[in-house]
């Protein structure tokens, strides 16, 4: 397997992900796996490095957004987060 093909395989099992603890590892992991593979381009940039970056930036940044709404902390007293039954409304 590909160092590009490793972090994008990590990325994917994350983004699948429906348990919110396996979700927490699964994004330590691919964010980790991630920082790797862009210091090993920063350091021997190979032919495609820049698309890849790129790819590896966006993927950051998708599981940068599902870790804050889908590990959010929930309180009970968040009003606003929470979906009225059908006999409050």
């Amino acid at each position: 397997m590909t160092q590009d093909a490793h972090w994008q395989d990590l990325y994917k099992a994350a983004m699948l992900e429906l348990n919110p603890l396996e979700l927490r590892i699964k994004i330590a992991v691919a964010l980790e796996a991630m920082r790797i593979r862009e210091e090993e381009l920063r350091q021997s940039p190979e032919p495609g490095s820049l698309e890849e970056c790129r790819a590896i930036a966006d993927a950051v940044h998708s599981l940068t957004v599902l870790k804050r709404v889908e590990l959010r902390p929930s309180s009970p007293n968040n009003e606003a987060t929470q979906i009225p039954h059908a006999r409050e409304v």
